[in-house]
């Protein structure tokens, strides 16, 4: 048994926050092992071993120190007065009068994301935008939790299996960048593995191990912020259609102004999901000097991911290209460059791997020894279950997509602008698209 204690006692204070960072940490764990033995029911000291450990994290709420860059003061009502660059009027190619702009020029939707989410300086030179606004908020401690347990059985001298599986699992809240209005997200992530080992001696210098083993691993992303109701909130418009319910915001970025951006992490789940099994079998022989051993191991790939890119609810970025002032643009909503994209298609792709090895080991003598080895892998292409590979084919100009796919593409895509055609119709398999090489 063990517990690795923290506190804030023992911690350096950031030199940027005005006290220590708080939360009480504990990482307690232990591990016990040994034969299986029940008194009248099964004696397996000797045959049937067993082991599991445990670690885990415990916690208070710690305190995370934001120091964003928000907007001068003057600037949030449009006056500019203070600066020496002139704000054109974009409609009449003059300064506005004193640098301010009039309040019923300023957009509404500007005005509504600037309250939303840039705080009021709190911090520094009202002149200086350098980390203007300051604040210390707590965040729930992570969760984590890590299993592990094994088993061996020997059935006879020659004979035995071992058997193993893990989990660990974790949840981390995490602010995504440093605008305390932006609620912190979450990650969560669970790891499964398993496997399943029978090893068989032959004679003394024989040996065969044949093994099973499988992995899982998911990693997805939870914003705060609904996107639909980012959207309905504000009356953004020119997004692509059919948004899906999913987490997002409209991010926000200025060009040659020290700002910080407007945004959050992006929705993901499953994330990056991959899905592994494996089947090996490998044989070692041992004779005088030399050593060798042969084998292969078969895999099945899955990997899934559903997330949406950055530019599903609106990019934005705003620069001095109208008034002269990245911020004056932004109030007057006029951007620099504008950005959507279409909602995001669930990729569930999928693959076989095949790969056979033979490697050797001769003692020339008792300082020299040569290994060498030979290596062969067939790795076809991945398939994917719902139709979204695609891919341009040098020879023939064209753009292919898997059999069947034609009727998926985007709305939007231009006409007659290229062919695009189906695999199997240019003689390419129809489900990955390429040829592998078996040479």
């Amino acid at each position: 048994m063990f517990d690795y204690y923290s506190t804030p006692w023992f911690r350096a204070r950031n030199p940027f926050a005005s006290s220590r960072p708080t939360g009480i940490s504990h990482l307690p764990g232990g591990s016990a092992g040994g034969p299986v033995y029940i008194p009248k029911i099964y004696d397996g000291r000797n045959r049937t071993f067993v082991f599991g450990s445990f670690e885990t994290f415990r916690g208070s709420v710690t305190t995370q120190s934001l120091n964003p860059n928000v907007p001068l003061l003057p600037w949030r009502s449009g006056d500019f007065s203070g600066l020496s660059t002139p704000i054109i009027n974009p409609q009449t190619g003059a300064p506005f009068a004193d640098n301010r702009i009039p309040a019923n020029r300023i957009n509404p939707t500007a005005l509504a994301i600037q309250n939303r989410f840039y705080p009021e300086p709190n911090f520094g030179s009202a002149a200086s935008t350098n980390q203007n606004y300051r604040t210390d908020l707590t965040l729930p401690a992570m969760e984590q939790n890590y299993y592990m347990i094994r088993g061996d059985h020997r059935f006879s001298d020659k004979d035995s299996v071992m058997g193993r599986y893990t989990l660990q699992d974790f949840k981390t809240d995490t602010f995504t960048g440093t605008l305390p209005t932006i609620p912190p997200g979450y990650v969560i992530r669970k790891n499964h593995a398993a496997t399943v080992a029978y090893t068989r001696t032959f004679s003394p210098v024989i040996v065969n191990e044949l093994r099973w083993g499988i992995a899982t691993n998911n990693l997805p992303i939870f914003p705060r912020i609904n996107g639909r109701e980012f959207v309905q909130e504000f009356g953004i418009r020119g997004l692509a259609p059919d948004l899906p319910d999913v987490p997002g915001i409209l991010n926000v970025r200025f060009a040659g102004l020290a700002l910080t951006n407007i945004g959050q992490s992006n929705f993901r789940n499953p994330g990056a999901t991959n899905h592994v099994q494996n089947i090996q079998d490998h044989i070692s022989i041992f004779r005088g000097r030399h050593n060798m051993k042969f084998g292969f191991n078969i895999a099945r790939i899955e990997a899934d991911n559903y997330g949406a890119g950055a530019n599903l609810f609106g990019n934005l970025q705003f620069s001095n290209r109208y008034t002269g002032h990245p911020y004056a643009d932004f109030l007057l909503g006029l951007p620099s460059t504008a950005s959507r994209s279409s909602p995001p298609l669930r990729v569930d792709r999928r693959r076989w791997q095949y790969d056979f090895f033979y490697t050797g080991n001769f003692k020339i003598t008792s300082k020299l020894s040569l290994d060498y080895g030979l290596r062969y892998e067939y790795h076809p292409g991945w398939q994917e279950d719902n139709g979204y590979l695609s891919m341009f084919d040098i020879g023939t100009g064209k753009i292919v997509v898997q059999d069947g796919s034609i009727d998926k593409l985007s709305r939007v895509f231009p006409k007659n602008y290229v062919d695009i055609v189906e695999a199997s119709s240019i003689g390419l398999p129809g489900n990955t698209l390429i040829r592998t090489d078996k040479e």
